[in-house]
């Protein structure tokens, strides 16, 4: 998935989401990441899209990119990410 300027969205990434909460992405489903907090084999219904830990601890599960920016980039490059098998 990418931000709303094209950015890849990445584990670990802090995004900023709606222009008025702040996050890290804990799972990036397209890519097939997960965080170790958030394994796949607990949230494989998130298919799609991106999961976001908010600065609040709230969960946002995030599908369209107009939504999205990428404020710092954390994660790896998406080609040495490698998938989990929780």
């Amino acid at each position: 998935m990418k931000d709303k300027s094209g950015v890849p969205i990445r584990l670990g990434d802090q995004v900023r989401i709606c222009k008025v909460d702040t996050g890290t992405v804990v799972v990036a489903a397209d890519e097939n990441a997960y965080d170790p907090r958030f394994p796949r084999s607990e949230w494989a219904e998130i298919a799609t899209g991106i999961l976001v830990e908010t600065a609040r601890g709230a969960l946002v599960h995030l599908q369209k990119t107009a939504d999205v920016e990428v404020m710092r980039e954390t994660g790896p490059p998406s080609p040495s990410l490698s998938p989990t098998d929780d």
